[in-house]
């Protein structure tokens, strides 16, 4: 039998196999951020197998943030996405949120670079969300480090062309991320925290040339903080339309050691879901799925 079947300790959850969703945008707000009355219906029918683990669309954790995204800023958020839990839960299921904000668009202005105020501003904010959000019912919190939103774009050389302690070295391109996941690891707990990247995607103006030694440092000092589990996005994605690009994700696997279980995502099917788990036998995969 493939380990797909077999149940998996992450954090704080019990999953009765290896199999999770993926957090997928899908704007259904209303004009106060709220998620509209269907949505409860859409995680939970997601959440049927008893034993699943989803992984929530990416939250606003700043008010001043796009309100066509769903927002967990206040109490009557938080109550809102309560409801929506509490429907997983009845199933079985366990979720995750993945906090988010605001992202890098090429066509856009340049955004103006961030103070030392504004930094430290941005990761309270993040705590302040993950404190919510277990308020709000979610299992744990996934620290959004992907596709070219804020976390991205500091960690990349491709829109962070800081020179301060915030930029100009694979070391300091890292600190925003490890600084935001630490502030969440003290405001919930390690065990309800996870992180994700997505080394290889173009979307939103992303990918460095040679995004190995960036990202594997990062990922060795995330390793450090006995994260739940870390989530990676294969190299398949750019904007809506999938692409194919010769990278390979091993070297995440090898410096995340067995330090806790790794979500990857990004093209998986059955038949390559099952290859991915014979390959890395000796390590806790779970291959995540969503479109």
């Amino acid at each position: 039998m493939s380990n797909l079947f077999l149940p998996l300790q992450v954090g704080t959850m019990s999953l009765q196999h290896r199999v999770a969703m993926a957090p997928l945008t899908r704007l259904r707000v209303d004009t106060n951020s709220l998620p509209l009355s269907f949505v409860k219906e859409y995680y939970s029918q997601r959440a049927s197998v008893p034993g699943t683990l989803i992984v929530s669309e990416g939250l606003n954790i700043d008010p001043g943030l796009n309100k066509a995204i769903p927002s967990l800023v206040n109490d009557a958020q938080v109550a809102s996405w309560k409801g929506i839990t509490d429907a997983v839960h009845a199933k079985g299921s366990f979720m995750v949120l993945a906090p988010s904000a605001i992202p890098i668009d090429p066509k856009s202005e340049p955004p103006t670079p961030m103070t030392e105020s504004d930094i430290q501003h941005a990761i309270t904010m993040f705590a302040a969300g993950a404190r919510r959000a277990i308020e709000a019912g979610f299992d744990a919190v996934e620290v959004h480090g992907a596709h070219g939103y804020l976390i991205d774009q500091f960690t990349q050389d491709r829109a962070n062309q800081r020179i301060d302690k915030w930029g100009g070295s694979v070391e300091n391109r890292s600190r925003f991320g490890v600084e935001v996941t630490k502030a969440v690891v003290e405001t919930i707990g390690a065990d309800r925290v996870s992180f994700r990247i997505s080394p290889y995607s173009e979307f939103q103006a992303m990918r460095m040339a040679d995004p190995c030694p960036q990202f594997t440092h990062l990922v060795k000092e995330l390793r450090k903080l006995k994260l739940a589990f870390l989530h990676i996005v294969t190299a398949r994605m750019n904007s809506a339309e999938d692409s194919e690009f010769p990278a390979s994700i091993d070297y995440l696997i090898e410096a995340w050691g067995k330090a806790s279980p790794v979500l990857v995502a990004g093209g998986l099917n059955l038949w390559s879901a099952k290859e991915l788990m014979t390959q890395w036998s000796d390590r806790d995969i779970v291959a995540v799925f969503g479109r």
